[in-house]
């Protein structure tokens, strides 16, 4: 019997997100095969990752090197290399997967036959436009430079790795959009939660962290000024780390909405709470895919999105849920319209559900093992 292949995978954390999601998933294809290594640089690994992981991965914490200047030094394409091969130790594995854009330079480590950079971010938008600047140049350069060390890039979708290879001239580039488990997650959404949403209300919920990128404060701004208080049956729960935190609920106390907006903080099965909402709420500045929408739309909650490129992608540019331009007035205006007629924007539920299908782990699982083995 030949020797199982092995795969390091380098990643900053393990904590409950969605590129962790997408791992876990990615991971109960690979480890039927593969020999599996997760190497982090910091010590924030979850212990609900750790219980979905299969039993042949291997998870291990191995900090960059002391100080400041390592740090930087791990940065700097080519001098990085020795850093690099501290960070991963003595193993020699047949594929390197980087999950992190700042841990890109790990390609010069050349620990291993094959490095791939699975990439869920949009960065290389900041790289089109036209004239760009000088610093923009150099980066750019830079950036090009390393993403061609590496054997493949896997980006979230057909659209990113068209523009990704564009910007950068780089042939390289594969579409592997995310995972759903459908089963999983409509088994989950039967589960038992500690709070029932009021049906005769209209409830939106929105769920992510609470960063600057995901959107969720100017979302809070207008419903806790305007709109909720001109709409007494509409009800607004957050879901997502930090977004129980007692800054926030002071916040909420003093807009006078505590008993509006239903601070749920993070939560290990979210999906009891999305079935339960008419709409969810995805307002991000900037998203590569948004794997939450498809998962609403699975189980059959509205989508109010921006028309980011995850948002445009994941709803078809409005066919499958509400893709508004990406400025607070649009979204306030979405909701509004949605709270005075139900009905203003027809998107058929069964379809859109179809869509998200499409996106089930089954398919996921043979793309993933293609790209992995493609020359």
């Amino acid at each position: 019997m030949s020797e199982r292949k092995k795969i390091c995978i380098l990643n900053s954390r393990l904590m409950l997100g969605g590129i962790e999601s997408v791992l876990i998933d990615g991971l109960q294809v690979l480890a039927k095969e593969y020999d599996i290594e997760i190497i982090c640089y910091l010590d924030d690994i979850s212990d609900a990752v750790l219980a979905a992981l299969p039993e042949n991965v291997k998870v291990t914490y191995r900090p960059f090197g002391k100080g400041a200047i390592a740090k930087l030094l791990a940065q700097i394409p080519v001098l990085s290399g020795q850093i690099y091969k501290k960070l991963l130790g003595k193993g020699r594995w047949d594929y390197l997967l980087v999950l992190r854009p700042f841990l890109l330079n790990a390609v010069y480590a050349k620990r291993a036959k094959r490095t791939i950079y699975w990439c869920h971010n949009d960065s290389y938008l900041g790289f089109t436009a036209r004239p760009l600047p000088l610093k923009k140049r150099i980066v750019k350069w830079v950036r090009r430079k390393v993403y061609r060390k590496y054997d493949m890039i896997w980006t979230v979708s057909d659209k990113i790795a068209q523009e990704m290879g564009a910007c950068f001239a780089l042939n390289n580039v594969r579409a592997l959009p995310n995972p759903l488990n459908c089963q999983s997650i409509v088994l989950r959404a039967q589960e038992d939660c500690d709070v029932f949403f009021d049906r005769e209300k209209t409830n939106f919920i929105m769920i992510g962290r609470m960063s600057s990128e995901k959107g969720f404060q100017r979302v809070l701004r207008f419903m806790c000024q305007q709109v909720l208080p001109s709409h007494p049956d509409a009800q607004l729960y957050l879901i997502g780390k930090d977004t129980d935190s007692p800054r926030l609920r002071q916040r909420m106390t003093q807009y006078g909405m505590a008993d509006r907006v239903c601070l749920l903080g993070p939560q290990e099965n979210p999906y009891p709470y999305l079935k339960q909402a008419q709409y969810l709420l995805c307002p991000s500045v900037n998203e590569s895919f948004g794997l939450v929408m498809l998962e609403a739309m699975l189980l059959g909650v509205r989508v109010i999105t921006t028309d980011t490129v995850g948002g445009a992608y994941v709803t078809q540019n409005g066919i499958y849920g509400c893709c508004v331009p990406n400025t607070d007035a649009a979204l306030q205006t979405a909701v509004e319209t949605y709270l005075e007629n139900p009905d203003a924007y027809n998107c058929n539920l069964e379809e859109a559900r179809q869509w998200a299908m499409k996106f089930d782990i089954s398919y996921f699982g043979d793309r993933l093992m293609k790209l992995l083995t493609e020359e």
